[in-house]
């Protein structure tokens, strides 16, 4: 079933998308049918309505998308792709930017032994992101704690460790306050600053290892969430600073312009901003790349669709706005979990289906995304709560090591078939030991996923990605 899919939406060497007109509507259709006939516990009423609903959402969007799909060929993104497409590598999250839900306790790194969080002392007590985090140490007179995170969480040795598990790529993750001049930004703590970018950059250099710089946190926030740095209740789209965001973007481009390493610069992560703002950003922010010396056959410019419907409902206005011609090398990046399910959803689900069914359900996004995609952000992480979490933790640890172990390798075969996907990113290098599913060092050392089957989906997506396999 998964090389039938390349019939739909097939992209060549140079990078020409081919469609045919019902290419959004057998999707949907697809889609709807199979999540119905796979026995997840759908009542037939249900699948109705989700097969019309997907149908009726491919058929008010699917025709524009469809029109506005570049048929252009994309030399320079081509010339990319047959030099590196087929990544597999590690976010290096919890690093430059903190985020309280993953690193709030000390972790256990594999590599560097205990390192206390700086969300445990005293001075961080109400912390509740990096940027209140920073306030809080500042006040208490503790920012060196800050600062020992930094240089320990990541170390050279984790760069060395990556490439013998046969990854070859990591996704950097970094807050704009790293990068801008002042020592207090809007609170944040600078700290050495670029130090850190640059010395990730000399690792991945003299390891040989593919680098993709992703602004995680963005001048006035993207989101307002913690994983952007500062979660704020009142935020909206309107603090979102373009201007200073822009600036950021080309000041990492122009630093690491000429580095061997740099492959690609995400411009927003998990962006929750209208389009009448993302979409000027993106232009402005494409162009600040291109102006700093990343010429596009070496360095893609990536746009995060954050949400799955932000497949079809932004990607063809992208399509459209930014087409090959003028926008050559724009690559999306797709994130795909199922730790976050609704408590809707969760009864019409089991695990068996959870971790098979609808894996191969998501990987649908990358191909019908109509632009070479990477899957961003992925993990072995399961729901949290509810009825699936119960179930998870009844089973014995046996048969949870074998659940995960399938559900590792389910992704990476179903990710590295699709049709356009260029690479994929695990979240994270380093989580703590209650929080493994999240660790992709830890998912290597419990045997969950296996250097061998890295090795098999990057030949995979190569094969695909570069027109070699048809």
């Amino acid at each position: 079933a998964r090389g039938g899919w390349g019939g739909l939406t097939h992209r060549g060497i140079h990078g020409t998308t081919h469609t045919n007109v019902g290419t959004a509507v057998v999707a949907a259709m697809v889609l709807g049918c199979v999540y119905c006939a796979c026995a997840i516990g759908l009542r037939s009423s249900a699948c109705t309505l989700l097969s019309l609903g997907l149908v009726l959402f491919a058929l008010t969007n699917g025709a524009m998308w469809i029109a506005t799909s570049s048929t252009q060929a994309d030399v320079a993104g081509a010339n990319w792709r047959e030099a590196h497409a087929g990544m597999i590598g590690t976010n290096l999250g919890g690093w430059l930017l903190l985020e309280k839900w993953l690193v709030d306790r000390g972790q256990s790194s594999l590599g560097s032994g205990k390192i206390v969080s700086p969300f445990e002392l005293t001075a961080a007590k109400g912390a509740i992101d990096e940027r209140s985090l920073s306030i809080g140490l500042r006040a208490g007179g503790r920012l060196d704690a800050l600062d020992a995170w930094r240089d320990a969480y990541v170390t050279k040795a984790d760069f060395k460790e990556i490439r013998l598990a046969e990854l070859d790529s990591v996704r950097i993750p970094f807050g704009w306050w790293i990068v801008v001049g002042s020592a207090a930004p809007d609170g944040f703590h600078r700290g050495a600053g670029l130090r850190y970018l640059d010395d990730a950059m000399r690792w991945a250099e003299e390891e040989g290892l593919k680098v993709i710089l992703d602004l995680h946190g963005a001048p006035g926030s993207q989101n307002g969430r913690q994983t952007g740095g500062h979660e704020a209740k009142g935020w909206t789209t309107d603090w979102f600073d373009v201007d200073k965001s822009v600036e950021v973007v080309r000041i990492v481009a122009e630093r690491y312009a000429f580095s061997s390493a740099l492959v690609g610069i995400t411009l927003l992560n998990e962006p929750e901003l209208p389009l009448r703002i993302s979409i000027p950003f993106y232009k402005r922010a494409y162009d600040a790349v291109r102006a700093a010396g990343c010429a596009p056959e070496r360095v893609a410019v990536i746009v995060n669709l954050y949400a799955l419907d932000a497949v079809l409902r932004d990607g063809w206005v992208l399509q459209r706005e930014m087409p090959s011609t003028c926008y050559p090398n724009l690559v999306y990046d797709i994130h795909l979990y199922y730790a976050f399910l609704p408590s809707w959803m969760q009864p019409l689900l089991s695990l068996q289906s959870l971790t098979t069914t609808a894996v191969w359900l998501q990987a649908m996004a990358v191909y019908i995304s109509g632009r070479p995609s990477l899957i961003g952000e992925w993990s072995l992480r399961l729901p949290f709560s509810g009825p699936l979490s119960a179930d998870l933790n009844s089973l014995s640890a046996e048969r949870r090591n074998t659940l995960l172990s399938d559900f590792g390798q389910r992704q990476l075969v179903e990710y590295s078939e699709q049709s356009g996907s260029v690479g994929m990113f695990f979240w994270t290098w380093n989580a703590p030991a209650h929080e493994a599913a999240w660790s992709l060092q830890r998912a290597l050392t419990n045997g969950w996923l296996q250097p061998g089957h890295i090795k098999q989906a990057r030949a995979r997506m190569r094969a695909r990605a570069t027109g070699h396999q048809r």
